[in-house]
């Protein structure tokens, strides 16, 4: 499915009215350590290839939704159930990095919005926005549904500087 110029326009002004609530974060909730640590976990397994750790912090029949920018420019939505099967390998080291960060906390649900960028053994792969939307299971926060972009073409320059070491 691509996004057409109607549906952008129609996000853009959702986004615009939702700009002043975008830009808070509870800092100062009880609970935004708690979420953040499965935030930084998430992408801990993600480098490290823990899938089993994956699995543990996700709920079962979590969604995916991802923009993936094509040659032309245009975005392509990719949805599935997020199923990690924790028997497979990966033998790419990954890293991403998150600035921008947002974090809205409410009772059991929380949202995570941050702008990203993404390396494949130690090479540039892609920029984007990740979100996502967090549930507070018996007294455990997991990852419920995951939606992101995949932009490969024109990237801003991240304000974290090329990547060094693998960090």
């Amino acid at each position: 499915m691509y996004i057409t110029l109607k549906k952008s326009l129609i996000l853009t002004v959702i986004l615009l009215l939702a700009g002043p609530a975008l830009t808070q974060t509870n800092e100062d909730h009880p609970e935004y350590a708690s979420v953040m640590a499965v935030v930084l976990d998430w992408t801990t397994t993600m480098e490290n290839g823990d899938l089993a750790g994956r699995k543990e912090l996700t709920i079962d029949g979590a969604m995916i939704q991802r923009l993936v920018q094509q040659e032309d420019g245009s975005f392509q939505l990719n949805s599935r159930v997020r199923d990690i099967d924790p028997t497979q390998t990966n033998i790419n080291v990954m890293v991403e990095r998150y600035w921008n960060k947002k974090l809205l906390i409410e009772d059991q649900l929380a949202v995570f919005m941050a702008s990203y960028d993404f390396w494949i053994n130690e090479e540039f792969s892609h920029c984007g926005t990740d979100v996502f939307d967090l549930v507070k299971i018996d007294s455990a926060w997991k990852l419920g549904n995951m939606m992101y972009t995949i932009q490969r073409i024109d990237c801003p320059p991240s304000p974290l500087g090329e990547l060094t070491n693998g960090l």
